[in-house]
């Protein structure tokens, strides 16, 4: 069979339905996701010769991230590698959450979801909002577990999730 469907529908996503009837009566169905792209993709307008740099996002170290690098520092990144050094593209490690136990990033067990120990959580609309999130997080006890995970010279997966998910 042959459905030059291609040359009529506009790009995107599809579900293709087919039924078939057969010589004894019988008919046969089948589904499938048709996706119709481009013939090639995108490209800026770099000059001829473009470069970029590598990093790990768990590694950066920041006054104002929780002993993690976050998305507010790749954002920080980013501007000035952009501004200042002209870089094209950032690479960085897998930002999707690892399995259960699994500490190292370079493991992710899903690609659906992003690692909640990169947001910036300060940053979230709640965080502003909500007094008790604030209140919570100027304590002595919580302001203490903050300063010891900026401080530490290792990242403390364990502790960095632990004190980002009582927020």
């Amino acid at each position: 069979m042959h459905f030059p469907l291609w040359e009529t529908l506009p790009l995107g996503y599809f579900r293709l339905s087919v039924c078939v009837k057969l010589h004894s009566e019988q008919t046969v169905e089948g589904q499938a996701l048709l996706i119709v792209a481009p013939r090639k993709c995108y490209l800026p307008s770099f000059p001829k010769r473009a470069w970029g740099i590598s990093l790990q996002l768990y590694g950066i170290r920041s006054h104002k991230n929780w002993g993690i690098g976050d998305f507010r520092d790749l954002g920080a990144v980013m501007k000035v590698a952009g501004t200042r050094w002209g870089v094209a593209t950032i690479g960085v490690n897998p930002l999707h959450i690892p399995a259960a136990g699994l500490t190292s990033p370079y493991s992710p067990s899903s690609r659906l979801f992003w690692n909640p120990l990169y947001l910036n959580l300060e940053g979230v609309d709640e965080w502003r909002t909500s007094a008790g999130l604030r209140r919570k997080a100027k304590s002595a006890k919580f302001q203490q577990t903050l300063k010891q995970l900026r401080e530490s010279p290792r990242v403390d997966y364990e502790a960095v999730g632990k004190l980002k998910w009582t927020v």
